[in-house]
């Protein structure tokens, strides 16, 4: 079987969920998010977007993967850059997304201003400011296209335009 799997990254509150859900290209995809997969696999809960433990935390990601995840054409939700509870940034390991089988990477990005309005909105409550936004987001981004290098895998950039409300291919 030919694996299709896309990797959708990108900070929180940048609109992952809703553009792969109105994306029209990724309609015959099975969609899962990466977090919901640990949570149905191990009953991990993640409070205030930190993780206690990142590699415990993604070990779980591929036992869940190998467990719930059998279709051809998948997309994940996921997060190369995260937060652990001292609120410090640490990336996903490459070799977590390679075991995953990623053969493709879309990152999506907006301004931290518009992604700070939205994580308030949707949270009522963010310990993130938009300059921790902007810190991760380039860092999410750098990662994104030097694991996709380093595993072969396509890499896409989506920016989302305010001023359109739509994403635009970079």
């Amino acid at each position: 079987m030919s694996l299709n799997r896309i990797f959708v990254c990108g900070v929180h509150g940048v609109g992952k969920s809703t553009f792969i859900k109105n994306y029209e290209p990724f309609h015959n995809y099975a969609k899962y998010t990466c977090s919901d997969l640990i949570k149905k696999y191990s009953g991990l809960v993640f409070k205030d977007k930190q993780i206690d433990n990142i590699e415990n935390n993604q070990e779980m990601l591929l036992k869940a993967t190998d467990y719930f995840v059998n279709e051809e054409l998948v997309l994940f939700d996921g997060h190369i850059t995260l937060f652990n509870r001292s609120r410090n940034m640490e990336f996903v390991d490459s070799n977590i997304l390679k075991s995953m089988n990623i053969k493709h990477f879309l990152f999506l990005k907006a301004s931290p201003e518009i992604i700070y309005e939205r994580l308030v909105e949707r949270d009522k409550y963010t310990w993130i400011t938009p300059e921790l936004i902007e810190e991760a987001q380039d860092k999410e981004e750098a990662k994104a296209i030097e694991y996709s290098n380093k595993l072969a895998a396509k890499y896409e950039i989506f920016l989302w335009d305010e001023s359109r409300e739509i994403w635009e291919y970079k």
